[in-house]
Order: structure tokens, then C-alpha cells, then sequence
């Protein structure tokens, strides 16, 4: 697969309200959470408006914060809203985004724990076999402080978009890579959006996402192979 398009954030203060005021309407755009806001910000700045395409969004928590503040609301006999409770579910993010641009396109929403990145990555390559182009969206908050520490949960928030194309889409364009298994993968195996940039930068040329035997491993093509 090759990745022609990247965006990469990690300042959710950037994404006010106001952000990607160009597609969503007012309405849709308050019901977005600052969750909510880094996704679809960092999704609107690699597609246009018209563009038809599938969308697989993958988030290890989802909005935590949001699904919290339902839960004391029930926990204290308080009423829920049912505008906050339909955003609170795991595709919401990837829904507005679809009604915003009017884009009946395959919609995934992915959580897959420690091996979140794998998974996203799996399904993303699975649907190019059936589109030309693919948008995989990864988006991630710290929890609320009312949790214990999980390992390897997000210390600061983070949003990473990639566009991906089929290798005889994209021709010379874009970075191609190659999503394999392999034998006697060992740790580190990284689960984060974050983790992949060392190798979307050239810093690396290969990144475990799996350990074991066999695991999985994302690889960097050099110029010139298949």
C-alpha cells in the first residue's frame, strides 16, 4: 500500500470550534467534543469536500471523557442527554464526518486495545482491495483522572490521519510500505498512531506492531520494489 497523504496532530487547543467550519455545519460542529474536534480536523485536511471514500477510524478509549460525564449522570440518577449519548459511541466521530460531506462510503470504527495500530492498519489494506483509496483516521485522548494508569495509555493527546492507495492508483506518488507477518517478532510492538511516524519520516525503515511468532511488522519500500 502506498500512504500519499499524512496529517499528524497533538495540540487540541489548535482545534477550536471553529475548526473545519468549512464542512461542518454549526449544528454538527457543537456536538463534537475537543475528541471529536482532533479527529475530524485532522481527517478534513487530506480529502476534499466531494470525495467519495472509505473511512476506518481507530481509537483505543474512544471519548472517554464524554462516555464518563453519561455514566456519573446515571451513577448520581441524573437524566441523560441523547444527543451526548449518540456521540459517546465508538463510529460517532466517523459518522459526522460522513453526514458533513454527504459521503455514503463504508464507515469502520476499530478498538482493538494494545494492538489498535494493527488492526487499523489491517482493516484499512482489507478495504483497498475494494477501493482505490483509503482513509484510516487514529485518534486518542489521556483518560480522565478518575481511572488508574493503564499501560501504554496516551499521555497526551494525539490524532494521525493517512491517507492510503493502492500502489497502481498512486503510481510514483506517495511512500509505499509493506503490512506482512513474520517470524520471531520481538518486543517493542508498538499500538499508537504516534509510533508510526519515526517510519512514515524515514527514520526507520521497519516497526513491529505485533510481537510473537510469528507477529506482524509494517515495512518501508525502498524505491524501485514491488
Amino acid at each position: 500500500m502506498n500512504v500519499s497523504g499524512i496529517c499528524e496532530l497533538n495540540k487540541p487547543d489548535s482545534c477550536t470550534q471553529e475548526a473545519g467550519s468549512g464542512l461542518f455545519p454549526a449544528m454538527l460542529r457543537r456536538r463534537l467534543s475537543a475528541f471529536g474536534r482532533l479527529a475530524a480536523t485532522t481527517s478534513t485536511e487530506l480529502i476534499s469536500p466531494d470525495e467519495s471514500i472509505p473511512v476506518v477510524f481507530a481509537s483505543r478509549h474512544g471519548d472517554a471523557h464524554r462516555t464518563l460525564e453519561l455514566l456519573q449522570a446515571l451513577a448520581s440518577g441524573g437524566d441523560v442527554s441523547p444527543a451526548s449519548f449518540s456521540m459517546s459511541v465508538h463510529n460517532a466521530v466517523a459518522g459526522i464526518l460522513s453526514i458533513a460531506r454527504g459521503d455514503t462510503s463504508a464507515v469502520t470504527a476499530v478498538a482493538a486495545a494494545d494492538n489498535l495500530l494493527l488492526a487499523a492498519l489491517l482493516e484499512a489494506s482489507a478495504q483497498l482491495q475494494d477501493a482505490p483509496r483509503v482513509l484510516c483516521v487514529l485518534c486518542d485522548l489521556p483518560l480522565p483522572a478518575l481511572y488508574p494508569a493503564i499501560e501504554d495509555a496516551p499521555t497526551d493527546p494525539w490524532a494521525l490521519a493517512l491517507l492510503l492507495e493502492r500502489p497502481e492508483i498512486s503510481g510514483t506518488s506517495g511512500d509505499r510500505y509493506l503490512l506482512q507477518q513474520a517470524m520471531q517478532v520481538a518486543l517493542p510492538a508498538y499500538s499508537s498512531g504516534p509510533a508510526l511516524l519515526p517510519l512514515l519520516q524515514g527514520v526507520v525503515t521497519r516497526l513491529s506492531l505485533q510481537a510473537g511468532s510469528p507477529g506482524w511488522v509494517l515495512t518501508r519500500r525502498e524505491e524501485g520494489l514491488p
